[in-house]
């Protein structure tokens, strides 16, 4: 954060000389010495500031508490909480949303355990923000309290998780009832599958509630861009995925754009061979099998690799 790049070298000794000058007001800017200190975790400056009746560690909405909990200042944490002047729940509760925000652990936990504070706070943020930042830790923390609902806002937590490929995450809230990986079609095995993020979408399939029919081209041209064959292994098999819908797309464009391992395992469906006939079937399988021995290139016209345009999602 950019307040680190102004570190003190004695921290203690530079707060105890501005108090002890008398031109110097500690109150001034807001308190802008104690802010500043609870912020950097200058621990013996914070205390040694607490005990000058001036210093209010309320002021400004509980600024102090809202960013030493945003910094990752545990033990600045613990101090603030012991002062009965101090509230963790002002603005909104963004002392806890601030920490899952930046995976503050221990600090989401401490706060967790003051009754003042609400982990559902301005439509469950605290569990979105850890979920999207890729905290799984701080996710099942979060997770673990009652109060907290991962399915808030059309299940953002794990449609963001999925867009940012946090497998982790993903696991974690797929564990909770009260989220919906299916959520609005199927909108997180689609986000991960835009952003190609294989492993999020494997996890998202290990999910029974989670189904691939409307997502097949977009998953085997993930797994083309990729190179990972074990995701299309994953939908073969699966009655719920018709691998040769919209005329066999998905094998032509494995085949295209030379996927042939990937190419090979779709062949080894029946409905893409019943829908591409014989002839053409035979084509794709004994070039595919001549590429996968290491063979040189032939003269195959369809061999042309696709235009920009099939890299654009659909």
């Amino acid at each position: 954060m950019w307040f680190r790049r102004f570190r003190l070298a004695r921290p203690l000794e530079t707060t105890t000389a501005l108090i002890a000058c008398p031109w110097f007001d500690i109150t001034a800017q807001n308190q802008r010495l104690f802010r500043w200190s609870c912020r950097a975790g200058y621990v013996s400056s914070v205390l040694l500031l607490l005990k000058d009746p001036r210093i209010d560690p309320a002021t400004d909405e509980n600024y102090a508490i809202r960013c030493s909990a945003e910094s990752g200042e545990l033990e600045v944490v613990q101090i603030l909480l012991k002062d009965s002047r101090v509230n963790p729940s002002g603005k909104k509760n963004y002392a806890i949303r601030a920490a899952a925000t930046f995976g503050h652990l221990e600090i989401t936990r401490l706060l967790l355990a003051d009754p003042r504070v609400d982990p559902s706070a301005s439509g469950d943020a605290a569990v979105i923000l850890a979920a999207r930042n890729g905290y799984a830790d701080v996710v099942e923390l979060l997770l673990a309290d009652d109060r907290v609902d991962p399915g808030a806002n059309m299940d953002e937590a794990i449609r963001d998780a999925a867009m940012n490929g946090h497998v982790e995450c993903i696991l974690a809230l797929q564990k909770s009832s009260k989220c919906n990986p299916a959520v609005h079609f199927n909108t997180p095995l689609r986000n991960a599958c835009v952003k190609k993020h294989p492993d999020a979408v494997l996890a998202l399939l290990s999910d029974s509630r989670v189904s691939p029919a409307q997502q097949v081209y977009r998953i085997v041209r993930m797994a083309v861009f990729v190179d990972r064959l074990d995701v299309v292994q994953a939908l073969i098999g699966d009655a719920r995925c018709d691998l040769s819908e919209f005329d066999n797309i998905a094998v032509n464009y494995a085949y295209r754009r030379r996927s042939w391992a990937i190419c090979n395992a779709l062949l080894g469906d029946e409905r893409v061979q019943h829908k591409l006939g014989a002839q053409e079937y035979e084509k794709m399988r004994k070039r595919c099998e001549r590429k996968l021995n290491g063979d040189g290139e032939d003269e195959d016209s369809d061999s042309e690799t696709d235009s920009e345009e099939d890299e654009e999602d659909i």
